[in-house]
């Protein structure tokens, strides 16, 4: 993957909802868990740091598909 954009920060529950519904419309996506690596690490977390990633073509179909989701 690459030109990959941030297309939303939330909880991790609410986002992986979201990457599964992508991947049911064939859009690859990526997670960056700020949880799981603060608790790796030994510090804290802010509540809903977790993003979500696409890559840059799919970005309209991607925004579409969160908005029917919200």
């Amino acid at each position: 993957m690459k030109n990959l954009i941030k297309l939303h920060t939330d909880s991790a529950i609410t986002i992986d909802r979201m990457a599964q519904l992508l991947h049911e419309n064939d859009i690859a996506s990526m997670i960056k868990d700020n949880n799981a690596a603060g608790v790796i690490a030994g510090f804290g977390t802010i509540q809903n740091s977790v993003t979500l990633f696409v890559e840059e073509n799919d970005r309209l179909k991607a925004e579409e598909l969160i908005a029917s989701f919200q």
